[in-house]
């Protein structure tokens, strides 16, 4: 069984190509991200099929994991991403969760996945009738940012750049419900 952190990247670029999905890079993963969530008016539009459609991407199903149904695939430099769906309690889908992964682990730099930044990710969201809000974390931190518009929300999770560029806010992880 996969886990979150659990994501070989050789093993994420061939199950890319098995199932017929390609994103090519950063850039173009961000906006199949915001044309998905832009997409979602309500639970119907977590289901995999509006997701496909949304966003380009094959999905799978995922035996033996978390999800009920994803995508993996490499970026650049050792990244790779997941987009699954996590089922609720009622056995539908629950949430999306789209994360970044490097093979070394925490800590490596995120220059390759930071295009488009969290400030880009904010704007388009703000744009397309999104509220935003800071959740606070320990000592001052901010824990996610929340997006909110007609019963759809989204949260967002940064970590900075580099250790050479903390402060520049790189997407790390988009979790979607509705």
């Amino acid at each position: 069984m996969h886990t979150r952190n659990d994501i070989p990247a050789a093993d994420a670029a061939n199950r890319i190509h098995a199932n017929g999905s390609r994103a090519s890079g950063a850039r173009d993963i961000g906006d199949r991200l915001l044309a998905l969530i832009d997409s979602i008016r309500g639970p119907d539009d977590l289901e995999r099929t509006h997701v496909e459609r949304a966003t380009g991407l094959t999905l799978s199903v995922e035996a033996d994991t978390v999800y009920l149904y994803g995508v993996r695939g490499a970026v650049a430099d050792g990244w790779s991403y997941r987009l699954g769906a996590t089922a609720g309690a009622d056995d539908g889908v629950d949430s999306l969760l789209f994360t970044f992964h490097h093979a070394d682990g925490d800590g490596a730099d995120m220059a390759a996945i930071c295009d488009p930044d969290f400030d880009a990710y904010r704007t388009a969201l703000q744009e397309k009738g999104f509220d935003v809000k800071p959740v606070p974390g320990d000592r001052g931190s901010t824990r996610f940012w929340e997006f909110a518009r007609d019963g759809v929300t989204v949260r967002i999770r940064t970590i900075g750049e580099s250790r050479v560029r903390p402060a520049h806010a790189c997407v790390s992880s988009i979790s979607i419900r509705a």
